[in-house]
């Protein structure tokens, strides 16, 4: 039975939304109909929502294109392939062509877990863009509307604005017309040495900052080092995007910086005997016929390098047998089974050539790169090539790269001992830039930082350790991280708190109109615009003020400094009053006369009891009066 009515898709149609038109053309009430009558009952509309489970088959029925081209034409897959893993590449396409369920091939993510649409465009097209459909994308690119549920009509929620993903959007744009060829292992190797040639700053300090300014501050650099480096990113898919989009604003740059790493992820074709080869694409698919059954199917060069074979031959294994023959391929002989597969979740025991035995569940050894931890080791030869292209360094001695490794700065001349996996992760010569300086180099950068106003008096051992600290000008001393001091946190018992209103006019009055206050993110943080250079930054509001009242220059935030000190505070206007008052340091002070524009006799008593008092400013000792408080 062949479908009557059948046509192509339009321009960056989704598959769903194809398959819909495709059911009413052809009198069905709905796609569910539409797909088990022509299609079949299992692979109906068990399919997710960014391409059906069986693509091959309903490509046959509609007859138009190729099932690879319909694949490329009407999915996400494109736009997300060099972000998925190879093993999870292969799961899709198994999925989509093969309608292949061994081994939880079927349970793959979903890459579009919820359709979107744009009022606009459904008003002049009536179908579902892909673009709309990519994760990370809230606003449709066109016309600059927030996108809605296609279920049930409600807004997205946008975890970013539309400039932000006006950023980071023209490389998907791109990807959905140009498939190429790439698994996330290349582009992550790419988007590494991308942001190497950009700035001299951390690499993942720097993906860190990016999704800062977007208003995500849940990815930490840490963070970042520890999911983008496993063999799965450890981060949502619409973190990716949005990484990788910013980083490579176009779809030629990302692929110039695969052509620059080809040499560690390029693998050799295959070609297996028992095999005719029908088609290769560009980006890794290829269509085989098997010899020996005459079974066509659709399935990456991946997969038949780890085992993954016929179809049709394979579904006639035990999941025994064909767990062998993964092993066996996947392994490529070096490993022997000891204890074999009894589901995804429960462990498999594996000897490895080397003796070791690998015990890990049946998934991830399967579908997360687990492998036997010698093959983790790094020769010589080969991590002296990773310091090499870190920078200016040379590698002295090494002895492994959970390790302290000896290195050569050759721009300076120092030589170092420092951790080779930490190393790798922020190269730079740890002699001139110690991520731990000692007690010395610390006191020096308090000084740079407040000047003789604060003193350390505990013993000082990390950053993170806390210690004591002396307030001078109020006498106490309180215990906090040296990270947190150098960072703007300052004598919890002194801390002038500033409205919204009062930091804008601080940032304007202590840098004479240099930088203005755009925007306030979340409770603690603020964005700022140098209006000499249009450059915009994110920091804490107490760093901010850090680096403007500062005695030394400050790096982040160059300006120059009034003349004479603002007063923008309601506590410093009111002390500027009564010390113009009473100017004699033994006068008894009493609100009557305290004059302040803006406040209240009421308000100024108020201050003076509840502020001036804890700043160890006045001394109470009646009611309404007061005394210089002795220093």
């Amino acid at each position: 039975m062949r479908i009557s009515n059948r046509f192509s898709p339009l321009d960056d149609e989704l598959s769903i939304s194809y398959v819909m038109r495709l059911a009413f053309a052809n009198g069905f009430p709905n796609e569910t109909d539409f797909l088990t009558a022509f299609v079949s009952t299992d692979n109906g509309l068990q399919h997710t929502n960014d391409f059906c489970l069986d693509t091959k088959a309903l490509a046959d029925k509609i007859n138009i294109m190729d099932p690879i081209e319909q694949l490329a034409q009407t999915t996400v897959i494109p736009a997300l392939w060099p972000l998925l893993p190879a093993s999870m590449q292969d799961r899709h396409i198994r999925k989509a062509f093969n309608g292949c369920k061994r081994f939880g091939s079927d349970k793959v993510n979903l890459l579009t877990p919820q359709l979107h649409y744009c009022p606009e465009c459904m008003k002049q097209d009536n179908y579902l863009h892909r673009i709309h459909n990519v994760p990370g994308i809230y606003y449709c690119p066109f016309h600059k509307t927030i996108l809605r549920n296609f279920h049930d009509n409600s807004e997205v929620i946008p975890l970013v604005s539309y400039e932000a993903q006006a950023a980071y959007q023209e490389l998907f744009i791109a990807l959905l017309k140009k498939w190429i060829k790439a698994d996330y292992r290349a582009s992550k190797q790419a988007l590494v040495k991308r942001v190497r040639d950009m700035t001299s700053v951390p690499i993942y300090k720097y993906l860190s900052d990016i999704l800062s300014e977007y208003g995500i501050d849940d990815y930490s650099a840490a963070r970042l080092s520890s999911s983008l480096n496993s063999y799965m990113p450890g981060v949502p898919m619409h973190i990716l995007t949005m990484l990788f989009g910013t980083v490579f604003p176009s779809a030629d740059l990302l692929m110039d910086y695969l052509a620059k790493v080809s040499e560690s992820y390029d693998l050799e074709e295959v070609s297996p005997e028992e095999y005719d080869l029908l088609n290769r694409t560009s980006f890794g698919v290829i269509h085989l016929r098997h010899k020996a059954c005459g079974h066509s199917f659709y399935t990456t060069e991946n997969s038949i390098r780890e085992g993954w074979l016929c179809p049709r031959c394979d579904a006639q294994l035990s999941d025994q047998d064909f767990f062998e023959q993964i092993v066996a391929h996947k392994g490529r002989g070096e490993y022997r089974i000891k204890k074999g597969y009894r589901g995804l979740r429960y462990k498999v025991a594996l000897e490895h050539s080397c003796g070791q035995l690998l015990e890990v569940s049946a998934s991830k050894y399967l579908y997360y790169g687990a492998k036997c931890a010698c093959t983790h080791t790094l020769l010589l030869s080969d991590a002296d090539k990773q310091v090499r292209e870190a920078g200016n360094f040379r590698l002295l001695s090494f002895s492994g790269t959970d390790k302290d490794a000896t290195i050569l700065s050759e721009d300076c001349g120092h030589t170092f001992v420092f951790h080779y996996a930490k190393f790798i992760r922020h190269p730079c010569c740890k002699a001139c830039s110690p991520r731990c300086p000692d007690e010395d180099m610390f006191r020096k950068e308090l000084y740079d930082l407040v000047g003789n106003e604060y003193e350390l008096v505990g013993s000082y051992t990390t950053r993170l350790a806390e210690t004591m600290f002396l307030h001078k000008t109020c006498g106490r001393t309180f215990s906090m991280r040296p990270s947190h001091i150098l960072t703007g946190h300052r004598c919890p018992c002194c801390i002038r708190q500033y409205r919204k209103s009062e930091f804008a006019e601080f940032v304007d009055a202590y840098t004479c109109g240099r930088y203005e206050v755009k925007s306030f993110v979340g409770k603690s943080k603020a964005l700022i615009l140098d209006k000499s250079s249009g450059q915009e930054m994110l920091d804490e509001r107490c760093f901010i003020i850090q680096e403007l009242t500062r005695p030394t220059p400050s790096s982040r935030y160059p300006h120059e400094k009034p003349p004479d000190k603002p007063l923008l505070l309601a506590s410093d206007r009111v002390l500027a009053a009564i010390q113009e008052l009473y100017p004699d340091p033994d006068s008894i002070i009493t609100t009557r006369g305290i004059q302040v524009s803006g406040l209240s006799t009421k308000q100024i008593g108020r201050i003076m009891a509840n502020q001036l008092t804890k700043l160890n400013v006045l001394e109470r000792i009646g009611p309404g009066t007061y005394k210089y408080k002795e220093r």
